[in-house]
């Protein structure tokens, strides 16, 4: 598939803007196409007036943040062509600015190095009602 079939936007603009994020951007990457679609689907619904692109590594996560303004970006750590932390390290050096959730089911190990960096880790499965507070606290502040 082509990366722009890849990378899924979806955006919903609420009429009020009262208690929702507006015209925030949100950039999921996981290589887990129905976890990547659906918390995309979770987060727009949870959050009127968020756009939501999906992409599958971080290769496509870098094209769309070269090309797109992103508030956030959430991403697996464990993918093809350009796993998470690489791209952790891409964002830090070229949008340092831009704050980082993980989302995985990696080890003890990974988790504590990421936690003892300042980095939000949520484990695999995830519990969205805590995820959604910290999207949410992340692109208010």
């Amino acid at each position: 598939m082509s990366s722009a079939l890849e990378c899924r936007a979806v955006e919903e603009r609420s009429a009020s803007g009262a208690g929702n994020i507006v015209r925030k951007t949100v950039l999921i990457v996981d290589d887990n196409e129905d976890f990547r679609v659906g918390l995309a689907e979770l987060l727009r619904m949870e959050e009127r007036g968020l756009t939501v692109h999906a992409v599958e590594n971080g290769e496509q996560a870098a094209s769309v943040v070269r090309s797109t303004h992103v508030d956030l970006v959430i991403t697996d750590l464990k993918m093809p062509v350009m796993d998470g932390p690489e791209l952790m390290l891409w964002m830090s050096e070229f949008r340092p600015g831009v704050p980082v959730i993980v989302v995985s089911s990696a080890g003890a190990e990974e988790i504590f190095d990421l936690r003892t960096r300042g980095v939000l880790f949520f484990d695999k499965p995830l519990d969205f009602t805590a995820l959604a507070a910290s999207v949410r606290s992340l692109l208010t502040s």
